[in-house]
């Protein structure tokens, strides 16, 4: 006979404590399961730190064209910089060695940590990062570019791929093997500051000197002048910029009168002494905007001359505005990062803070 548990014996079932013990391992799912809920949240509500960008060779004559195109492409997914900003320096050397070879390189950066591809490996992490459809409109733009064409292309609708939108993917992917295999960038249009930045060098010899001379110039040929002139005739520059404006003003209260002379003060040793002016150039520019309004103090210490044509202006592609120091946070405004290309000491006081963003 087969094995019989008696009612009251050792092997007698019990459903009281069956159930207790569901019970507890029940509740113990529960609250394991709720902790992982509240984990997942908190991961959801954590703003990810995490950058991605693509460096370019800032020397050469297409960068702007191909930053603008790709940032606009990738819908604030990318950043781009030049291979001879700091930080780009910095993360390459921290994941590519002391002498990282000198080509398009794109990073991924979390803090204080950094990795880096360059060649066909770029092409794949960036496809992977971005997804098919951004991926494809960056391959359009690209194409655009070596079109000669401008601006957003029409889309076309009803199903399938026309002609033109099949040229364009073609030749975006002609340009995206060139950077990656070779380095190399197709000649496509110069932004203003690359061609002011070429005038400059042509003509090292017979550069304007003077505040005069300087303002008859577009703001990217001011700005690539003044770059090229020595500490002391920078310096010169920006107190007649300064003296001129105290001119114009002649009714400035005694609080406006001061942050005049602090700028002429700190404008006469910024450019000629040595150290790290940073923080002191971050708090007399707060005070100035403070104390003069946004506008005028830019007009006194921010600006040399009076501002482009609006036509000019649009047709830059690099970055206009320093997240450091803004020139456009008002009236629910901001910096905003990425989108352009990032021009190292062009912005703010004295042109002296990174342009890495744009007004928007």
């Amino acid at each position: 006979m087969g094995h019989r548990t008696h009612e009251n014996g050792v092997g007698r079932k019990n459903p009281v404590a069956h159930l207790a013990k569901y019970l507890t391992l029940r509740s113990a799912l529960s609250g394991h399961c709720s902790i992982k809920r509240e984990q997942r949240e908190r991961m959801k509500s954590q703003p990810d730190q995490t950058r991605w960008v693509l460096a370019f060779d800032g020397a050469c004559s297409t960068c702007s064209a191909i930053s603008a195109s790709v940032s606009e492409a990738c819908a604030g997914k990318l950043e781009v910089m030049p291979l001879e900003h700091d930080d780009v320096q910095r993360w390459r050397q921290s994941s590519m060695g002391a002498d990282p070879k000198w080509a398009p390189t794109l990073l991924r950066v979390n803090g204080v940590e950094a990795k880096a591809w360059t060649g066909p490996a770029m092409s794949f992490t960036l496809a992977r990062h971005l997804g098919p459809q951004a991926t494809v409109r960056v391959l359009r733009a690209l194409g655009r570019l070596r079109q000669g064409t401008s601006g957003k292309s029409s889309e076309v609708s009803g199903p399938g791929m026309g002609r033109k939108r099949f040229l364009q993917l073609s030749g975006g992917l002609g340009v995206a093997i060139g950077l990656t295999l070779t380095g190399r960038t197709p000649a496509f249009a110069r932004s203003e500051r690359t061609a002011a930045d070429s005038w400059v060098a042509a003509n090292m010899d017979r550069l304007p000197h003077t505040y005069e001379e300087i303002v008859r110039h577009t703001v990217p040929y001011r700005k690539a002048i003044v770059k090229a002139l020595s500490p002391e005739e920078r310096t010169a520059v920006w107190l007649a910029n300064i003296d001129r404006y105290r001119r114009d003003h002649p009714h400035a209260t005694a609080a406006q009168i001061q942050v005049m002379d602090d700028a002429s003060a700190l404008a006469a040793r910024v450019f000629v002494s040595p150290g790290d002016h940073t923080e002191e150039m971050r708090r007399l520019s707060e005070r100035a905007k403070e104390t003069l309004g946004l506008r005028e103090a830019e007009a006194m210490a921010m600006s040399i001359g009076p501002a482009d044509p609006p036509a000019i202006q649009a047709r830059s592609a690099d970055c206009s505005c320093s997240t450091q120091d803004c020139t456009c946070c008002a009236g629910g405004y901001y910096c905003l990062r990425g989108g352009c290309t990032v021009i190292p000491s062009d912005c703010g006081l004295f042109w002296l803070f990174d342009c890495n963003g744009r007004c928007g």
